[in-house]
């Protein structure tokens, strides 16, 4: 999983961060911000026609305290993902970011991943910080190799002007800037090489020259395009492959399928000289026919009343519902719970009975319908509720948020994690251990 990986290597940088605070501090340096620490949404992600990193200079007034602390780390991925990529923003970043990514994938899904060339920026304002920051971060933060190395994006897009090159240059050392056209300008089209970024890398002017040039700009952003899609992605040519070879998979297919189908005749040919299959496998039938034969319609009927158990045990829908209850404008199954049970930590119980409705935890909607399950204290029943929420925000690639679905559960009963030992990689439960440890 992506976003996991990220988040373990982000975790073993806390010492360094440690370092680095401790460095400013003694320098008496306090006006900045981050650091820009990124995730993905994981599916989307994947899924697109082009895996694009777009990358701009620096946040400015992103994150004001220190991340000493996982509790700390989440926190600050939690408000990256948040951000949704600027959705409804009218910010020149990501107006141009929204251009590329339409254009390339044909929507703006939450498909791409944007990051920073510099970590750290100053405070309420746009800039680079001093000198002593920027070459800190070199020092002890320096992550934008290893964040394209695990994301594999198949296009790096640096939306950072000229003035930056150096900056970039301090992150991938062995980058080199050649104009994209023949004949043309690098300062405002440049073509990266380097054994860090993928084939299709780019740098123009940021999209604030946009707002004095529109349409030269844009023009920029175009010819980025074209190139991209001239030269094709890597996950287009594995698939240009893969339909080149279909009728060699086809082949293999249809062997398999008659050797299969070989093995089953002679199965059957073999039981046939002997006692019949049919009335191995049919017992209740020959139990219908009999009906003198009361004994083997006592175990048919004891057989019957026994799956019914074990139906009924396994079951976890709700034994007694209190009722519907309608979303209000801003609800969360957090804020839900919190206000029908007295305690936010049991939302999935309210999810779990709902999840027909809408898959993904965060995505309720005003006036949607909502089953309000009564309260229990059957760990089995919370098990699986709390079970259900974490698998889904894992097929979404939010694992930090499957990690605190875990975390609370284990709040809500104590013991929680244990019973999902057989259910939930041992790695996710140390780290759900570690998240309610912190809480």
């Amino acid at each position: 999983m992506l976003n996991e990986k990220l988040y373990s290597y982000y975790k073993s940088k806390l010492p360094d961060l440690e370092k680095l605070y401790s460095k400013l501090d003694q320098a008496n340096i306090t006006e900045y911000t981050g650091p820009y620490f990124i995730q993905c949404w994981e599916e989307n992600y994947k899924s697109a026609k082009v895996k694009l990193m777009i990358i701009g200079q620096e946040t400015d007034g992103w994150y004001g305290g220190h991340v000493k602390s996982e509790e700390d780390l989440r926190e600050l991925l939690k408000k990256y993902e948040d951000q949704k990529l600027g959705q409804g923003s009218s910010a020149a970043f990501w107006k141009a970011a929204d251009y590329i990514s339409r254009k390339l994938n044909g929507s703006c899904n939450l498909n791409y991943v944007q990051n920073t060339v510099n970590k750290f920026g100053l405070v309420k304002v746009a800039g680079k910080p001093e000198q002593a920051i920027l070459d800190g971060e070199d020092e002890y933060v320096n992550v934008l190799a290893k964040e394209i190395e695990i994301l594999k994006p198949d296009a790096c897009i640096f939306l950072s002007g000229p003035e930056y090159d150096d900056d970039i240059g301090r992150k991938i050392p062995d980058v080199k800037f050649q104009p994209l056209l023949e004949g043309g300008d690098s300062r405002k089209l440049a073509l990266l090489k380097s054994s860090q970024l993928p084939e299709c890398s780019y740098r123009t002017y940021h999209p604030k020259y946009g707002n004095i040039n529109h349409d030269s700009y844009y023009q920029y952003l175009d010819e980025i395009i074209a190139h991209i899609q001239k030269k094709k992605n890597p996950s287009e040519k594995k698939s240009e492959k893969k339909k080149s070879s279909w009728w060699k998979i086809l082949l293999i297919v249809l062997a398999v399928v008659i050797l299969i189908l070989l093995f089953l005749l002679l199965f059957r040919s073999c039981n046939n000289k002997g006692q019949p299959a049919l009335e191995q496998n049919n017992v209740v039938e020959n139990i219908v026919v009999n009906d003198n034969d009361n004994s083997l319609i006592e175990k048919a009927e004891e057989t019957v009343q026994k799956e019914s158990v074990v139906t009924s045990e396994t079951s976890t829908e709700p034994v007694n519902s209190a009722g519907k209850i309608s979303v209000k404008p801003g609800d969360t199954y957090t804020r839900i719970a919190q206000r029908e049970y007295g305690d936010g930590n049991l939302w999935p119980l309210i999810y779990a009975a709902n999840a027909d409705l809408r898959t993904d935890p965060d995505a309720l909607e005003k006036d949607d319908q909502l089953i309000l399950p009564a309260l229990t204290k059957d760990n089995t029943v919370l098990a699986q509720a709390y079970l259900k929420a974490y698998q889904a925000y894992k097929k979404q690639g939010k694992w930090y948020r499957s990690i605190l679905a875990l975390a609370a559960g284990e709040k809500v009963s104590p013991g929680l994690l244990k019973s999902l030992e057989d259910k939930v990689p041992s790695s996710d439960l140390i780290e759900a251990k570690s998240a309610f440890m912190l809480k």
